[in-house]
């Protein structure tokens, strides 16, 4: 079985995320495989795994987003407001929020231009596009991180990086340093960021016409 992702519940369980063959979960003496006789729906890759504060278990997976609470399995798809790929409803990017719920986002699974951010506030899944502040212009997420300050980050394709800290949003693109695209149609895509030590941000970016772009730091 080929795994994909790996989540620690903080609660002696570990869940995996399966290529092809489902969820797996491991309580530290045995392995409970979940498949489709459990309720799963063909989930493709699993992508990424979360904990929510309220114990719920969140799947980024090829097929759309999925919940598991306490029991059972539920589906969430376009019709649930996530914004997909009419290809393939892949979710590509979850981060855990403390006050309840998830981020969430999206992203066309063969490097279109197809995807959003959205926040599930425990009871409906917003597009955050144009709301609140957040950027109009989203694109495709290619993953989601908390910083040690508590700031959210969005890593996107062809736009660079959203920051979300004391309830106001700021972009960091082309315009701070990131890499800029080689060629007319090539698009600088961020696709993940970490803090280090001592507070720079340092963003992966790489050029889906050229596959290149490298690393940029950012000091905050």
């Amino acid at each position: 079985t080929a795994i994909c992702t790996v989540q620690d519940s903080g609660t002696n369980t570990i869940w995996l995320g399966t290529a092809t063959n489902g969820i797996i979960r491991y309580d530290g003496t045995s392995f409970v495989y979940f498949t489709a006789k459990d309720g799963l729906p063909d989930l493709g890759e699993v992508h990424e795994i979360q904990e929510a504060p309220d114990g719920s278990v969140w799947f980024a997976t090829d097929q759309g987003l999925l919940r598991f609470d306490p029991h059972t399995f539920r589906s969430f798809d376009a019709r649930d407001g996530l914004f997909l790929d009419p290809n393939r409803a892949t979710v590509s990017a979850l981060l855990a929020r403390p006050e309840g719920g998830v981020w969430v986002g999206t992203s066309a699974n063969h490097g279109g231009a197809v995807g959003a951010a959205h926040v599930f506030d425990g009871t409906n899944i917003v597009r955050m596009p144009g709301r609140d502040g957040f950027p109009k212009w989203m694109g495709p997420v290619n993953s989601i991180r908390r910083t040690r300050d508590g700031a959210v980050w969005w890593a996107r394709t062809g736009f660079g990086f959203v920051r979300l800290h004391d309830g106001k949003y700021s972009t960091v693109t082309v315009a701070n340093g990131l890499p800029t695209a080689l060629t007319t149609y090539a698009v600088t895509v961020g696709s993940d960021m970490a803090q280090a030590p001592d507070g720079t941000m340092w963003f992966a970016c790489w050029n889906l016409s050229t596959y290149d772009a490298g690393l940029s730091h950012y000091d905050l």
